[in-house]
């Protein structure tokens, strides 16, 4: 080399930046498992369940449900990771019922 170095090889991430791109990749991944949103109304209504069921057991609004059902609004973080894990039990709930 002839003693430079491109700003790809000398550019590193801070700490705080670290966490954040490591956060949003995680949240990319999940994305790719959360149905999408007529498929999540579609697994509620069919474990019978009230969207004010699932927003009480998520400690969110009633509306923010039926946004993300509705594709106008997708949940993030921690509160997406618990919306697939209870859309994933509904889906098992329904299963079983057949």
């Amino acid at each position: 080399m002839d003693g430079h170095t491109t700003q790809r090889e000398s550019w590193t991430l801070s700490p705080p930046q670290s966490l954040l791109v490591a956060e949003l990749r995680r949240e990319r991944a999940e994305s790719e498992h959360l149905p999408i949103p007529a498929m999540r109304k579609a697994i509620r209504e069919s474990a019978h369940v009230s969207l004010a069921r699932v927003a009480a057991i998520l400690g969110v609004h009633r509306a923010s449900v039926s946004r993300w059902e509705s594709g106008k609004r997708t949940p993030r973080g921690e509160q997406r990771r618990r919306y697939k894990r209870l859309l994933d039990e509904l889906k098992e709930l329904s299963r079983d019922e057949l």
